[in-house]
């Protein structure tokens, strides 16, 4: 068998132009015309880590100074975006020749290792180096390059049969058995693939032990196979970036039936070592999470944390429905503000959650009020470092004018009135903030007990507008998705009425 050496040409955007069933022809100098026929593979194919590739050709026409040429071989990955990857080279002796192909878990075969080859044709190549030379040939495996009758130093043939790399490796427990120990070693370029069956609602738990190698879990696509590699659906959010944590536990409940994919990597270029526990609740099985349990699921950051972003894009915050739902969440910014970026990477059917990025130095603060009593609300602080001072939102004392169209009857707290409504703020002497919506949440207003009591009691008569000017501070966040603000006004100038 022959453990290859390779070559890897990326693929620069324009699609292969090699056609992917047919003999290329050319002629060399001697007026011969060889033409190279791949006799194996002639069917479709799915290779593994230690399955051995079959590979036989035929030169018809040899050349007469079969000297001068050279031979080699590649997967010719240029449809799946990954060039032309050599796995043979040698001087051309035989004719017909045959050679065995074992891939290698090492890395020299990156791309192999996460099985993105997938229908892709075998290539044997002749050709001359005298009149060819490195670039030439370096040029030829290049997904972007043509080659045609008038290149007289080369000839191509294909296999009519493809090949498609799987390096996943099915777990299958018996019958019975709920649970499995797993050993092995992975690199940054050759990750370990699982391929395990599981029914939907049955409780699994993945436990990991390694000092550098952790996993994502992934759900099956919509037919139960396993998930596309292209079109990840992740049940595991992760936070490694934000808290230098690899993922090494999860406990869930499984959202659908079919083929989950879990993969353990690492990013490292020494092998890691790791032994993996993975367990099942039997089908039908009536099971549970504990709080603490679903929230490692949703891949939640810790309650009561507070973390460090020094990066505008920022943490997914995810929280599982049953305990804190979205409609619950709040945020508050002193200081700096965030905005949404995306969904985050997974959406158990108990989870929710977005990815956040953020501006402004300060803290932002996240709240989600626990729809159990005997679970304590969550609370977030995220503190932001070294950002442009130009994106600081207002937080020290302006000159508020704030414009009131509906309120909420007058609140006593402390020393101040607390009124909430609808309307804008103009803060400073050029931004202003608007909550126009007939929804909550919308505008908080503080101000001092001794200010605007004669109209403070009394509704807002139609096409009219309470106007409250002074000094104060401002906070502004989102609550179940919408913006709201909160105006604390140290001083009042001047209360008023005034038409719309």
């Amino acid at each position: 068998m022959i453990k290859a050496r390779f070559l890897i040409t990326f693929w620069v955007g324009v699609l292969c132009c090699f056609p992917l069933a047919h003999d290329l022809v050319f002629a060399n100098e001697n007026g011969h015309t060889p033409v190279v026929t791949v006799l194996e593979p002639s069917a479709k194919q799915t290779l593994r880590p230690g399955k051995t590739l079959g590979v036989k050709w035929q030169v018809s026409n040899p050349p007469d100074d079969p000297q001068d040429w050279d031979l080699f071989v590649d997967l010719d990955g240029c449809l799946s975006g990954m060039g032309s990857i050599q796995i043979y080279s040698a001087p051309f002796t035989q004719n017909p020749g045959k050679l065995g192909w074992i891939i290698e878990r090492s890395e020299r075969y990156p791309c192999l290792g996460r099985g993105m080859l997938k229908d892709s044709p075998l290539r044997v190549c002749i050709y001359n180096r005298r009149r060819g030379n490195d670039g030439l040939l370096a040029m030829s495996r290049s997904c972007h390059a043509a080659i045609g009758p008038d290149m007289d130093w080369i000839a191509c043939g294909y296999s009519r049969g493809s090949i498609t790399v799987d390096p996943s490796r099915r777990v299958q427990l018996k019958h019975g058995q709920t649970s499995t120990l797993l050993e092995g070693r992975v690199t940054s370029a050759w990750p370990e693939i699982f391929v395990l069956g599981a029914q939907e609602g049955q409780i699994m738990t993945v436990a990991l032990t390694s000092d550098h190698a952790g996993f994502e879990l992934v759900e099956p696509s919509e037919s139960g196979k396993p998930g596309n590699i292209w079109e990840r659906t992740s049940l595991i959010c992760p936070q490694e970036r934000m808290t230098g944590t690899r993922n090494t536990f999860w406990k869930g409940m499984l959202p659908r039936s079919g083929d989950y994919t879990l993969t353990v990597s690492t990013n490292e270029a020494d092998p890691a070592a790791y032994g993996l526990a993975i367990s099942f609740s039997k089908p039908g099985e009536a099971s549970s999470l504990t709080p603490d349990e679903k929230m490692k699921a949703c891949g939640s950051i810790e309650n009561g944390k507070t973390i460090e972003v020094k990066k505008h894009d920022g943490p997914c915050i995810s929280l599982p429905t049953s305990l804190y739902p979205k409609e619950n969440m709040q945020m508050i910014f002193h200081g700096a503000k965030a905005h949404r970026l995306a969904p985050c990477p997974c959406h158990v059917g108990d989870c929710w959650g977005s990815r956040y990025g953020f501006d402004g130095n300060g803290f932002v603060e996240i709240s989600a009020k626990s729809k159990q009593a005997s679970i304590p609300d969550y609370h977030l602080v995220i503190k932001t470092q070294g950002f442009d001072a130009a994106h600081l939102p207002p937080v020290s004392s302006e000159d508020l004018e704030i414009h009131v169209s509906t309120k909420s009857e007058p609140l006593t707290k402390r020393d101040k009135f607390r009124i909430s409504g609808n309307g804008y703020a103009k803060i400073g002497s050029n931004r202003y903030f608007s909550w126009k919506g007939n929804t909550s949440p919308n505008m908080e207003v503080e101000l001092p007990l001794d200010s605007c009591s004669d109209i403070l009691p009394k509704p807002i008569p139609a096409k009219k507008e309470m106007i409250i000017v002074g000094r104060g501070s401002v906070l502004y966040g989102e609550s179940a998705g919408m913006p709201f603000g909160k105006f604390m006004l140290d001083i009042v100038t001047t209360c008023g009425l005034s038409s719309k």
